[in-house]
């Protein structure tokens, strides 16, 4: 195997292993893809790849700093490199971070999804697309927007019954849960926040997914 296709795959496994929050498992893929891209100097390599996979780990561990900076250096790159699909998914996590900091920027990730949400759209990236119009509804349920927030949820909704993937689908029975309970300003029972709650934690349990499943535990136990 070359050298370069063995920097591809320890990238690929550092992100399979962030999905699953296996985070020792990520770190050492990454340290892995980075002695490769050391041998290679001379040669092409998947930097901007690399500095996506390093800035959704940072983002895993929420050290949000060392993230921005990691997908500033993934975006930089994929423009050089024309990479549209790295370049899309680092604007978007960037929004992310700003849904997810202590001082959240609401309006500034509403901003970047919209534009992400175009280049979606437009080269069919549908798995990117149903992704950015969950963090939508987020960012407008953060402004208190309810009815664009349910507007953008429930075009999710729509895609993921044809393109079906968990994580996601799990992430938007939560903040649906969350939405609902935002609305529900007299705090009594609502079976559709109930109804949202269960659903997400049961995809988080029956596919692993840790850290997903915390909060929504904690979001559930709270209401």
């Amino acid at each position: 195997m070359r050298r370069d296709e063995s920097g591809g795959f320890a990238l690929t496994l550092a992100q399979h292993a962030q999905k699953k929050d296996k985070y020792a498992q990520c770190l050492y893929y990454l340290q892995k893809a980075e002695e490769i891209q050391r041998m290679l100097s001379s040669e092409p390599f998947l930097e901007a790849q690399y500095q996506l996979a390093n800035g959704n780990y940072h983002i895993a561990i929420q050290d949000f700093d060392k993230a921005e900076e990691c997908l500033q250096a993934a975006i930089k790159l994929s423009v050089d490199e024309q990479n549209w699909r790295t370049e899309l998914v680092a604007r978007s996590n960037i929004a992310s971070i700003h849904l997810m900091r202590v001082e959240k920027k609401p309006q500034q990730a509403l901003e970047i999804l919209l534009e992400c949400m175009e280049l979606a759209k437009k080269k069919k990236a549908f798995h990117d697309l149903s992704r950015i119009l969950v963090m939508c509804g987020s960012a407008q349920t953060n402004m208190g927007n309810y009815g664009e927030a349910l507007a953008f949820f429930h075009q999710a909704e729509k895609l993921y019954k044809k393109y079906p993937f968990p994580l996601h689908e799990a992430t938007l029975h939560y903040k649906l849960a969350r939405l609902f309970m935002s609305m529900n300003a007299s705090s009594s029972r609502n079976a559709k926040i109930e109804h949202h709650f269960r659903q997400a934690h049961i995809m988080t349990q029956e596919h692993g997914f840790l850290q997903l499943r915390i909060w929504v535990l904690r979001h559930w136990g709270l209401w």
